[in-house]
């Protein structure tokens, strides 16, 4: 883990249940099984009401590498390009 001051630390919690799903982790969350590592973005409004509480304010975790596939040699659909685009503007 990173501190916004440059501080790094590396930090081992147990694990009670690992989901990819950030809709399950936002449910675990709320169930109070635990701690859940959830991007900002998708927290925002359980923080702001309250529902969930910031822990370890301050912190964020390694980067993770995210790759989008797709076929090659297809154009890719508008839809698809506006998701490609979306990811490279949200994680560069």
């Amino acid at each position: 883990m990173t501190h916004r001051d440059g501080e790094e630390r590396a930090l081992t919690v147990p694990i009670a249940l690992f989901t990819t799903s950030i809709s399950m982790a936002r449910r675990v969350g709320l169930g109070g099984v635990g701690p859940v590592g959830l991007p900002e973005v998708s927290a925002r409004d359980l923080l702001a009401s309250g529902a969930l509480v910031e822990v370890l304010s301050g912190w964020t975790l390694a980067p993770v590498d995210l790759t989008a596939l797709h076929a090659d040699g297809r154009k890719l659909s508008l839809r698809a390009r506006a998701f490609v685009d979306l990811l490279k503007m949200s994680f560069a």
